[in-house]
């Protein structure tokens, strides 16, 4: 039998009105008191302002965000009307905190995209440069181009009047088609205009530019590929004094490869498409390289990535053509290989080797157990010994500071590839962007170096006497480096040479008056190292 409440009801539990009620505040204290006491009461009110905080998450917070379905055009009028009826009264908090964690983690995603995809977008940017420059170019009227189409070469008018009906050589009618259906106009085929509207209607292009060299002639080839429609890879050539169009080859689906190119002198003035003499085409002899040196400026950039630009088995060198950067990684784990291919993949003209043999970069060297020799004077051991806090604190000192000491070195050697490769006249012909990737790795290797000297000098502080101010720059003994480049090299003479009175220190044998001799010149030693380091810095700013 149910207990009888004092609304007559026979149930022994608040109904729904009841429990609506304490929203409001209007429950009894009898109903308080069963609230309190009644598990499936409690639990049903649970139910009920769950159901509510639901209700209220859809209408104010996810509603807002979701885009609103199609809906056919209605009356201006009748907009308004909506408008100001279903006008929010007030805006929640958690609202404006949702949208704003939601504009913080698209602006995350973008800024992610752009650092994974900077060296294609690079590419992209030089391309697109290069195509606005050309297309602004007024050629000659009466130009003439050269088709070489199935063992035949034909000669055309480099404009034509209009795209016209297909002519009637079969081989011109069906390309004529196949440019349709392109989407790349027939009329003008070897321009830039062409090229560059027909680019940028793709929605996933892979851009690349390289240098032609021929004897003293230079020019620039801007190839971009696709994976959709009929043509797969289009490139334009530009003579590099004024970036005039001078050749270019398409590769349709089907088709196979059509090459374009300014005709002889002798056809200037061709009026209609007329067919050459059977010969087999030959392009003339010329050596293709990259683009400059920002092919390899992505390398380390992408291998700076995973840090292995410095201490590990990796040479960068290019291919007998000169065609592409080769990678040669060798005695490195397969796993620390998939790391390596994975940060070089966006980066085209990349060849890589995974092999064995013997690497030219320095590394770390191998830290034994024991660092210091037993010959080391017992009276400057035991002053050592003391100074540090026992034998046991000297030994893990000398590992940090030898370890420190042999980092600083690969560090110092990676910065001196860097400068070879990237002198000051290279350095100012790159396009801005990758400007700014080389002096943020020769930042990264500064910032490096001046964390390793740090390192040495504070583990060595026990045993260093102090340095007056002003000694580093006079032992230095010379003017600023007018670049940075040309101070790399005298910052891995001076890690070498810190590096090799540090191991005469710690890890070999002498007298007592040689150590002590030893401690006193360390100390401007490393001070000098620091000095340049700083010094270096700051010419490169």
């Amino acid at each position: 039998m149910g207990i009888e409440g004092p609304n007559g009801s026979d149930s022994p539990h608040l109904s729904d009105g009841q429990l609506a009620r304490l929203e409001d505040g209007e429950l009894s204290a009898w109903e308080a008191s069963h609230l309190q006491s009644c598990p499936q009461c409690g639990s049903r009110l649970g139910d009920a302002r769950a159901r509510a905080a639901y209700v209220e998450y859809r209408d104010a917070i996810r509603a807002p965000l979701l885009a609103p379905p199609p809906k056919p055009w209605q009356p201006l009028d009748a907009l308004i009307a909506r408008h100001e009826a279903s006008r929010p009264r007030g805006l929640h908090w958690w609202s404006v905190a949702s949208v704003g964690a939601a504009a913080c983690l698209m602006l995350g995603l973008i800024v992610t995209a752009l650092v994974l995809w900077s060296p294609r977008q690079t590419a992209s940017a030089r391309a697109s440069r290069l195509l606005t420059e050309s297309a602004k170019l007024a050629l000659p009227q009466r130009r003439s181009i050269s088709i070489y189409l199935h063992g035949r070469t034909l000669v055309r008018p480099a404009v034509l009047a209009t795209e016209g009906e297909p002519e009637g050589d079969s081989d011109i009618a069906r390309l004529q088609m196949v440019f349709a259906a392109a989407h790349y106009s027939w009329r003008e085929p070897l321009s830039a205009r062409s090229f560059q509207a027909w680019r940028s209607a793709l929605r996933d292009k892979r851009d690349s530019v390289s240098i032609i060299r021929a004897q003293n002639d230079e020019s620039y080839r801007v190839r971009t590929e696709t994976d959709s429609g009929v043509l797969r890879t289009a490139s334009l050539t530009l003579r590099a004094p004024d970036l005039r169009p001078v050749a270019g080859a398409f590769d349709f689906e089907r088709e196979g490869i059509v090459e374009l190119a300014e005709a002889a002198a002798s056809s200037e003035h061709a009026s209609g498409t007329r067919a050459l003499p059977r010969r087999p085409f030959t392009a003339p002899s010329r050596d293709e390289t990259s683009a400059g040196p920002e092919v390899t400026l992505h390398v380390l950039a992408a291998l700076n990535q995973i840090g292995a630009d410095v201490g590990e088995p990796v040479e960068i060198s290019e291919d007998p053509r000169h065609q592409h950067v080769v990678v040669h990684a060798a005695g490195v784990s397969r796993e620390r290989q998939r790391q390596i291919a994975g940060v070089l993949k966006a980066v085209p003209r990349v060849m890589l080797e995974f092999g064995s043999g013997r690497s030219t970069l320095p590394r770390a060297k191998a830290m034994p157990q024991e660092r210091y020799s037993a010959t080391i004077p017992a009276p400057l051991r035991q002053q050592l010994e003391e100074r540090f806090g026992g034998p046991s604190a000297l030994q893990e000192a000398t590992d940090r500071i030898l370890e420190a000491s042999s980092s600083a070195v690969a560090q110092a050697h990676a910065l001196e590839i860097l400068a070879r490769d990237f002198g000051p006249r290279i350095e100012e012909s790159l396009i801005a962007p990758d400007r700014e990737i080389l002096q943020k790795l020769r930042d990264n290797h500064i910032s490096e170096l001046e964390r390793l000297i740090s390192r040495m000098r504070e583990n060595l502080k026990p045993v260093l006497p102090a340095i007056p101010n002003g000694a580093a720059a006079q032992a230095a003994n010379g003017e600023a480096a007018a670049s940075w480049q040309t101070g790399a090299a005298s910052l891995v003479a001076l890690a070498r040479r810190t590096d090799d009175a540090l191991n005469r220190l710690l890890a070999s044998s002498y007298s007592q008056s040689s150590g002590e001799e030893m401690l006193r010149t360390l100390a401007a030693q490393i001070e000098q190292f620091d000095y340049a380091i700083r010094s270096d810095g700051r010419a490169g700013r």
